[in-house]
């Protein structure tokens, strides 16, 4: 039971780390801003983890969210954005 809480949580977590991506892109925020935004989010959901550890989870939760945008896609659904 406490497995499934702890999986919950970090899949939480890393819509908490991608939201925040995906809102400073579709502000259209520089590309180290919203990296950063990303990776204050994470800090603040996991404040015990190391630097090295945060840059990589931020990484591998962005770099499909990433993917996405540079692709014309919507990062939640594969669509193209709406003008």
């Amino acid at each position: 039971m406490e497995e499934a809480l702890v999986m919950a949580c970090e899949v939480d977590n890393e819509m908490a780390v991608a939201q925040a991506y995906a809102n400073a892109r579709s502000l259209q925020a520089a590309e180290p801003t919203a990296v950063e935004l990303a990776r204050q989010c994470y800090v603040d959901l996991c404040p015990d983890t190391p630097a090295d550890q945060v840059a990589a989870e931020v990484e591998r939760i962005i770099k499909p969210v990433r993917d996405s945008i540079a692709a014309g896609r919507s990062w939640w659904a594969g669509n193209p954005p709406s003008k």
